[in-house]
């Protein structure tokens, strides 16, 4: 609003002038004239994995798309990737990369600017930028051109360095997750934010208000979404809450009250016909998930705890992941969150399962969070019902069940919260059982080690080598010890 002056005019041709310049000085660290290299460290890899989980349709923009490994990656997974950067060097490698992988008819590789793109309006699903606002003073041209070539409902993707974790020669800029929603606001009402389990990079995805429609069209899946629940009354509306702003929309929720007190009229709050409220006798978790798997007739099943919550993105990311490697069987992380019941104060917050896990490393206990999995129908068929006779432990028996038939494909990604609330320094939930009744956990485990009898004997014969060892060392320890006759 201000009014043009010579003076205004004297600071845009200075502007104008060094932005002129990024590109000079982009080019003169340009890494790809240090050699052609296409090893990755696993950390990139993964976030090339989050990168796919985020993109709608299969027509996509990578801007700065370097020597095209991110790229031929997508392409590997079904999108048609379009690959510009200012690198001559750069794209010639891409081009090559992609010749040698089989996969140059998918790809479209072209010596451009991102400020300065040579396409139609509306021709992308999505499009990418992969660590570039970084090397750029400002990232309002890239993005204004970005929005252009997007279509109605599309979605934009970017990666930062998370402040000074990454460090290169050609960063101008450093990157917090609010310096960066404050730059991406003026274009959105709603970042969706990808956190992966270890802090490297800032990950986010957004729509624009400009392009707000369904030009993009995706013919995905059902996901219905299983919440057993037993008078929990007063947490269970924000696990809901967090359910029907899933980024993804075509989801069933059906909530399963396991005899507990009537919460049809916090249901029904919710104006939301994709939620179906069933109540049973009580029987225990177990019956009442049982009850949910015989209302599913098709897609996918996931769960959710009715004293938990999960991100926006999580059904997306867990279908997508699903879809694109074709896994029968996902899962991803969570926070683990104590509370203070009465205060509702946070005790403590980590990460509760990091580690890729196969049926091996569930031998003795579980490492997957049971609402940040899921798998299909079919699947489900096949692994059968809940055990009801288990008071505590019915994931675990589940989970393994389901790895026996199939490894799951962890997503290294965060996105959902575990929370354990604590009344007098005592879990008041179902997982308290470990302290409160050894006696039933005892029981349960026996009913699980029952099913898998070589588990049991790999356990005992475990035990039975540490207690030799602790003896040998005892034995050693013996021998270099003063022994006294007392008389």
């Amino acid at each position: 609003r201000a009014e043009k002056t010579e003076a205004t005019e004297k600071i845009c041709l200075e502007i104008q002038a060094e932005r002129n310049r990024d590109k000079t000085r982009v080019l003169e660290s340009d890494q790809w004239k240090q050699g052609e290299c296409h090893d990755r460290h696993q950390t990139e890899q993964d976030r090339f994995t989050i990168t796919s989980l985020a993109l709608m349709g299969k027509d996509i923009l990578e801007v700065a798309c370097g020597n095209g490994d991110l790229s031929v990656f997508l392409v590997q997974k079904g999108f048609h990737v379009t690959g510009i950067d200012i690198s001559e060097v750069g794209i010639s490698q891409a081009i090559s990369y992609a010749k040698q992988e089989k996969v140059a008819n998918m790809t479209n590789f072209l010596v451009m600017d991102g400020t300065q793109l040579n396409f139609d309006d509306n021709t992308f699903d999505s499009v990418i930028f992969p660590e570039v606002f970084e090397h750029v003073i400002n990232s309002r041209r890239y993005i204004s051109e970005a929005i252009r070539v997007l279509k109605p409902g599309g979605r934009i993707f970017i990666s930062v360095p998370d402040t000074l974790e990454i460090s290169w020669p050609g960063h101008i800029r450093l990157f917090t997750k609010e310096t960066l929603s404050v730059e991406l606001d003026q274009y959105t009402d709603n970042i969706i934010w990808y956190e992966m389990n270890f802090k490297k990079w800032l990950l986010c995805a957004f729509t624009p208000n400009a392009k707000k429609g369904n030009d993009v069209v995706e013919n995905l899946p059902l996901v219905n979404i299983l919440m057993s629940t037993y008078n929990r009354a007063n947490v269970i509306k924000q696990a809901i809450d967090s359910i029907i702003h899933q980024t993804y929309n075509k989801l069933k929720l059906l909530i399963l009250n396991d005899g507990g007190e009537d919460i049809s009229e916090i249901v029904r709050s919710f104006h939301d016909d994709r939620i179906s409220y069933h109540e049973f006798e009580h029987n225990g978790k177990a019956a009442t998930l049982n009850h949910g798997l015989q209302l599913v007739d098709d897609g996918y099943i996931a769960y959710m705890d009715d004293d938990d919550l999960v991100f926006p993105n999580h059904i997306e990311s867990l279908v997508r992941a699903a879809i694109l490697y074709q896994k029968d069987f996902v899962f991803s992380d969570t926070y683990l969150t104590s509370i203070d019941k009465d205060s509702g104060k946070v005790l403590h917050q980590t990460i509760e399962n990091t580690a890729d896990v196969d049926v091996t490393s569930l031998k003795f206990f579980n490492q997957i969070n049971h609402k940040q999995i899921l798998h299909t129908k079919s699947l489900a068929d096949r692994v059968g019902l809940y055990d009801e006779r288990l008071q505590i432990l019915i994931d675990y028996d589940y989970i393994k069940r389901l790895a026996l038939l199939t490894t799951p494909f962890h997503i290294k990604l965060i996105t959902g919260n575990h929370f354990l609330y604590y009344d007098n320094h005592t879990i008041s939930t179902i997982s308290g059982l470990w302290d409160r009744d050894q006696k039933a956990v005892g029981e349960s485990l026996l009913v699980i080690f029952s099913k898998h009898p070589q588990d049991m004997y790999d356990l005992y014969i475990g035990f039975q080598q540490q207690t030799q060892l602790l003896h040998a060392k005892d034995a050693e320890l013996y021998k270099f010890t003063p022994h006294y006759t007392v008389q």
